[in-house]
């Protein structure tokens, strides 16, 4: 999945964070089940004209990848 974060934005902290929540959202009885490998920060992808790119990758169970993503973004605000 890709994000939009802004120029000045700290990616170490960044991805610190991603990969706290995406441990936490592995590790919460509501989704550990759904969740195959955490979701985690993967990558700078690039530059858009608004900020950086960066990509979070896991794996979900078959159809529960936009569950995943939804608690995932929801939680990562």
């Amino acid at each position: 999945e890709d994000m939009v974060l802004g120029f000045d934005s700290d990616i170490d902290r960044v991805e610190h964070i991603v990969n706290h929540v995406g441990q936490e959202l592995a590790a919460d009885a509501k989704f550990k089940n759904l969740i195959l490998e955490a979701p985690e920060f993967a990558s700078v992808k690039g530059y858009a004209v608004n900020g950086m790119i960066i990509t979070i990758l896991g794996k979900t169970e078959a159809g529960e990848q936009w569950t995943v993503r939804t608690e995932l973004y929801r939680r990562l605000k």
